[in-house]
């Protein structure tokens, strides 16, 4: 048996392609598994790959305290990191020795950024951090996908560049925002300011003006300071809604061109000096 300090495990079966070969008693913390070798095949590499899945699983369950885990085995964790208002699960899979990945269901709207997050999922400390992720970014992540909603993909396009920084960009290049995470008195919060069209191309100058508008007021969690607006993390939600009558803008149409328009005596000289004909 393998002794283990992890309360948070409940799972009395985890379960493998192999079978249910490993038990864990949440009570003693203990593991129980068996293992299964040809005649003459020395057991010692099943032996240590086993309970390098077992320490591998133990790390993940311990860095997930602010998540509720549903359900575990050595191949993959599902788990629930928000209730309000609908529950929100992910699930971190484990492929062999390979990197491990993170999935959501459908309609999650963290299903937006789940390769940025399946990286830094690889990386140092990497689960805590998507983990705060998973909690910082929802309030954004609903209100993009409410912003998707509301205008349609005809009026705005959203670009996740990374999980901390995204682009709203509108439609006939009138405009587009940098949405970013950073810190501001030792408190994350999402700045957004105007960003660079391609080309050289500047934004449309109604876009312009009405942002710069925005900038002079304060609303629910969010307040303008030149150039831009700062977003509390639950802000940024009423700030994009407050937004919407930027994303409302129809691109400038050219204006109709006016027939040449003649009076009946201009027509009369017209035709009479085109039935002049000069003789030499």
């Amino acid at each position: 048996m393998a002794q283990s300090n992890c309360p948070t495990l409940r799972s009395r079966s985890l379960d493998s392609t192999d079978g249910d070969f490993v038990t864990f008693h949440p009570t003693s913390g203990a593991f129980a598994f068996r293992l299964r070798t040809a005649v003459g095949t020395s057991a010692i590499p099943g032996l240590l790959d086993c309970l390098a899945k077992i320490q591998r699983l133990i790390d993940y369950i311990a860095d997930m305290q602010a998540a509720k885990v549903r359900r575990v085995s050595l191949r993959h964790v599902d788990f629930t990191y928000a209730t309000k208002p609908q529950d929100l699960r992910a699930k971190i899979t484990f492929v062999g020795e390979g990197p491990p990945r993170i999935s959501f269901e459908n309609g999650n709207p963290h299903l937006r950024i789940q390769n940025q997050l399946t990286e830094l999922l690889r990386g140092p400390n990497g689960l805590r951090y998507v983990i705060l992720l998973l909690t910082v970014t929802l309030p954004l992540m609903r209100a993009l996908a409410a912003t998707e909603s509301v205008n349609g993909e005809d009026k705005v396009s959203i670009l996740s560049r990374s999980a901390e920084w995204y682009q709203i960009r509108l439609s006939d290049h009138l405009g587009s925002f940098d949405v970013r995470l950073r810190r501001r008195r030792e408190e994350l919060m999402w700045f957004v300011e105007e960003a660079a069209l391609p080309d050289g191309m500047k934004t449309d100058l109604r876009v312009h003006e009405q942002f710069r508008n925005i900038i002079d007021e304060k609303g629910d969690g969010w307040t303008g300071i030149s150039p831009g607006i700062v977003a509390s993390l639950s802000g940024v939600e009423a700030f994009l809604k407050r937004m919407n009558a930027i994303f409302q803008v129809q691109p400038a149409t050219k204006p109709a061109s006016i027939p040449e328009v003649r009076d009946d005596k201009a027509r009369k000289r017209k035709r009479e000096d085109e039935e002049i004909v000069v003789l030499d």
